[in-house]
């Protein structure tokens, strides 16, 4: 059924379903006033558990059409997920545009809002998977990094998923480069860098290795107030 609705947002066909139960799924074009020949039959081999491809026509009569009905809010919810990722503060109108550059297809108001509501309930829901799991993941780099020195501190209510990342990268006299250190931050400030800095100091050996340390920075405020 998914590959069927692909298809249909992909070639812009009006495709339905027919007959759709456990044992036999059949679909055909409703396109040129339902008289297009193009048409699919599967049935279910309970054998070897599978679906089997029994007729095909995959010659159309119609032309392309611009409302496919078969582009239901799930299934354009699945196709936001990496979009919503990078950009949560997505506008329903511009996934409407999405779907009209890449389908060439029309979305209603409606349709986008659900889509965007179910992929964003998916994409919290993951992420608060994730988050649930984040003192194993300490535990879990400890383990593979002995010495290592491991903290984390979580706001369970404000913070939800953003933050800064700051990074400690050494370079030794044969001009090799290595991560020393890393941490995620609410914000880049002097005192998130502060509390960085200090850790470093600390794992390095001190304040007397520390100061035999030259630091190089990207100028960023917060860290040149903080060194």
């Amino acid at each position: 059924m998914e590959a069927v609705r692909s298809y249909a947002v992909h070639g812009g066909r009006d495709l339905k379903f027919i007959k759709n139960d456990n044992r036999r799924v059949q679909v055909r074009c409703l396109g040129a006033q339902k008289s297009c020949p193009c048409m699919a039959y599967c049935g279910y081999m309970e054998g070897c558990s599978t679906w089997q491809l029994r007729k095909i026509v995959d010659n159309h009569s119609c032309s392309r059409q611009f409302n496919i009905k078969m582009m239901n809010a799930k299934w354009l919810s699945e196709t936001l997920d990496n979009s919503l990722q990078q950009n949560p503060n997505l506008k329903i109108n511009e996934i409407r545009s999405k779907a009209l550059r890449k389908w060439n297809t029309n979305v209603t108001l409606s349709k986008a809002r659900r889509a965007k509501i179910m992929a964003s309930e998916k994409l919290e829901s993951s992420f608060k998977n994730q988050f649930k799991r984040i003192h194993d993941y300490a535990h879990e780099l400890l383990k593979c990094n002995p010495g290592s020195t491991v903290q984390v501190k979580v706001d369970s209510e404000n913070g939800l998923y953003k933050g800064e990342l700051l990074t400690t990268i050494g370079r030794d006299p044969n001009d090799q480069m290595l991560p020393l250190a890393y941490a995620i931050v609410e914000v880049e400030n002097k005192d998130s860098w502060t509390w960085f800095l200090e850790l470093l100091i600390e794992d390095l050996g001190g304040a007397e290795v520390g100061n035999a340390c030259t630091f190089m920075s990207d100028q960023q405020k917060g860290l040149l107030s903080a060194i």
